[in-house]
């Protein structure tokens, strides 16, 4: 073969190689279904991340700030006698004020969802697919769990 007819060969499978891997790239960057974990991903998080927000919320108690989560702790330990803020037992405390976050946010985005501490449930379960953001403490009582479910 001459010199020239191997140098054209070697070029075409240059090219080959390049077209293949063209392909590749076009097929698993540019088509790749990123949207769909993207939005999964960021449904979880959204659930974890509001659930720690409400909970690490403080919010006005007798001209003192506590936070909600101190609220539903005190809700659950109390026995007969709990917080009274503004007039309000801790637990109908902090359910109001945790209405009031998710009405101005979840709600907001069009998000349905779900939310319990022990006897606090605000909504309704969530029936087809869901995130749950889970929140334990440890108690004296036991383990205390608050969660939240933001339906699909």
């Amino acid at each position: 073969m001459a010199k020239a007819q191997i140098e054209i060969i070697g070029l075409m499978l240059i090219l080959i190689l390049l077209s293949l891997g063209m392909l590749f790239a076009i097929k698993y960057v540019f088509l790749s279904p990123a949207k769909e974990i993207k939005a999964e991903y960021t449904e979880k998080n959204i659930a974890e991340n509001m659930l720690y927000a409400v909970l690490e919320t403080d919010v006005e108690c007798n001209n003192n700030y506590i936070s909600i989560k101190d609220l539903l702790i005190d809700c659950k330990e109390s026995v007969g006698v709990s917080l009274n803020c503004n007039g309000y037992s801790s637990c109908n405390f902090a359910k109001e004020n945790i209405n009031q976050i998710f009405k101005k946010t979840l709600e907001k985005w069009g998000n349905k969802y779900y939310f319990q501490a022990d006897t606090i449930k605000i909504n309704e379960l969530c029936v087809s697919g869901k995130k749950t953001g889970i929140q334990s403490f440890n108690l004296a009582t036991g383990i205390f769990e608050i969660s939240l479910e933001i339906c699909d």
